[in-house]
């Protein structure tokens, strides 16, 4: 009999700001339920600028990820070869893939500086709160802002994935091209 009322006892515990007994009291938390599994609502919530960007940021990934691919196969299939048909056969096409590497280095830090104007652009936006909501100002603000945390996150993940794989398949090919000098 002692058990029942402490198990219910703790099934009422809420997090800080929530209202016990009410569906979704506390907005942070169904933002982040929303944001974890609806990836259409996030898109459609996003302004023109971020799609745009994030449109940019799928296409400069899957261009790293094919140039990555494409010198691991490159280096991969120099290995079997033996040294004599080394020297003679991955002098330009080891050239080309260290000058492409550089210049996705390039892409990426283009990238980032893109991503910064994105959040240079957005910020100020989430200050506007005029509307007709009954909403005090201060909850609209941290709301916005929550948003577009939530969303650089996401895209910082990405680029450290992206500057990942391409360092280390950088890192093959520097290495692979002084053993062959």
């Amino acid at each position: 009999m002692l058990s029942k009322p402490l198990a219910y006892a703790s099934a009422q515990r809420c997090f800080s700001g929530t209202i016990a007994h009410a569906p979704v009291s506390n907005y942070q938390m169904m933002l982040m339920s929303n944001t974890g599994l609806d990836f259409r609502s996030v898109w459609m919530s996003l302004s023109a600028l971020n799609k745009s960007f994030v449109l940019f940021f799928c296409g400069a990934s899957l261009y790293t990820f094919s140039i990555s691919l494409h010198a691991l196969v490159v280096l991969y299939s120099a290995k079997r070869q033996s040294s004599k048909e080394i020297t003679s056969d991955a002098g330009p096409p080891l050239g080309i893939l260290l000058h492409r590497f550089a210049h996705l280095r390039q892409l990426h830090l283009f990238t980032l500086y893109l991503f910064g104007f994105c959040i240079a652009m957005q910020v100020p936006s989430v200050f506007h709160t005029i509307d007709n909501s009954k909403e005090y100002p201060f909850n609209v603000i941290m709301r916005g802002l929550t948003f577009l945390f939530y969303f650089d996150a996401v895209v910082f993940l990405g680029f450290l994935l992206l500057h990942t794989v391409q360092w280390i398949v950088s890192a093959r090919l520097d290495s692979f091209s002084t053993r062959q000098g």
